[in-house]
């Protein structure tokens, strides 16, 4: 599915223990483009976090997306290995269809 311009884009960072979760922080931060994300700008990022006995998933929402957002996403925590995520956002007015093409010129 395509990420499209004004779209809420939600990014999932999965914790999987091998024991219970309570014992561990679970805490991450997230990144992108090698800087870290701003939650102070609550218009455009927000977090979340859901848990049970063995996985801790975080959520990223990023609200209205724009072309701004396009880049490479990272949660980071020092319980579990980094997870990296490539977002891209297609132009206002595109179809999906058309937004696959585009993808395609702009990943190569």
């Amino acid at each position: 599915m395509a990420n499209m311009v004004g779209d809420e884009v939600l990014l999932n960072c999965t914790i999987t223990v091998g024991g219970e979760a309570n014992g561990i922080s679970g805490e991450v931060e997230w990144w992108r483009d090698g800087q870290p994300i701003d939650f102070k700008n609550t218009k455009k990022y927000i977090s979340k976090v859901k848990r049970d006995s063995r996985t801790i998933i975080h959520t990223l929402r990023i609200l209205s997306a724009s072309s701004e957002d396009d880049g490479s996403y990272s949660c980071k925590t020092v319980d579990a290995p980094e997870s990296t995520h490539m977002l891209h956002i297609c132009p206002y007015g595109m179809v999906a269809e058309q937004c696959k093409g585009y993808l395609g010129l702009y990943l190569h």
